[in-house]
């Protein structure tokens, strides 16, 4: 074939084929990432609102809970202040630490003591006392019933149960024993 357009114009061809090759591939990708951000909007709607509700779970999340443990520490806090006011505002019984170097006192070497509990009197209630519990081990029963004797006779105490049935063995003999401390008048104190 026989070109019969001179060079120049064959140049001015050439470019106008190239703008315009390269105009339709920007206009086709124009419209391929419009394409694109029309199908991908849903997605990103979505991902966006599960994103904003999980933080405003997270938000209401953390102050309940520090709601709860705030409450749960007040509570916590409530209850040893009242146990600490029953004991330091009962004038008419014994102290504790009294009570505590009595039995420790009249123990002897043969008598382990593994546990206190101490019950204060309810207020305004009358026949209630304050009772202690104490449980241990005890090396043979005679060692057990001097104990028991000696805690009698030590005039803190107006009763001392101990259970028949931590009489049933012979040596190392655990035991649960019920004190109940006698009451103070106030003029003592």
């Amino acid at each position: 074939m026989i070109n019969l357009l001179p060079q120049v114009e064959k140049e001015k061809l050439r470019r106008e084929y190239f703008l315009r090759l390269a105009v339709i591939a920007l206009i086709s990708l124009f419209f391929l990432l419009l394409i694109a951000c029309v199908l991908l909007m849903p997605t990103f709607l979505l991902t966006h609102s599960k994103l904003s509700i999980t933080q405003n779970e997270a938000v209401a999340l953390k102050h309940s809970t520090a709601g709860v443990q705030k409450a749960q520490y007040e509570a916590v806090v409530k209850q040893t202040n009242d146990r600490v006011n029953q004991l330091l505002n009962a004038p008419a019984e014994l102290q504790m630490r009294d009570l505590v170097r009595s039995i420790l006192g009249v123990r002897g070497d043969r008598i382990t003591l593994s546990a206190f509990v101490y019950q204060s009197a309810v207020a305004g209630s009358k026949g209630e006392s304050a009772r202690i519990q104490i449980q241990g081990v005890a090396k043979n029963r005679d060692e057990l019933i001097a104990f028991q004797t000696r805690l009698q006779s030590s005039g803190h105490f107006s009763d001392v149960s101990l259970p028949i049935s931590s009489l049933v063995s012979d040596t190392n003999i655990p035991f649960t024993m019920d004190l109940t401390p006698k009451p103070v008048s106030n003029t003592e104190s």
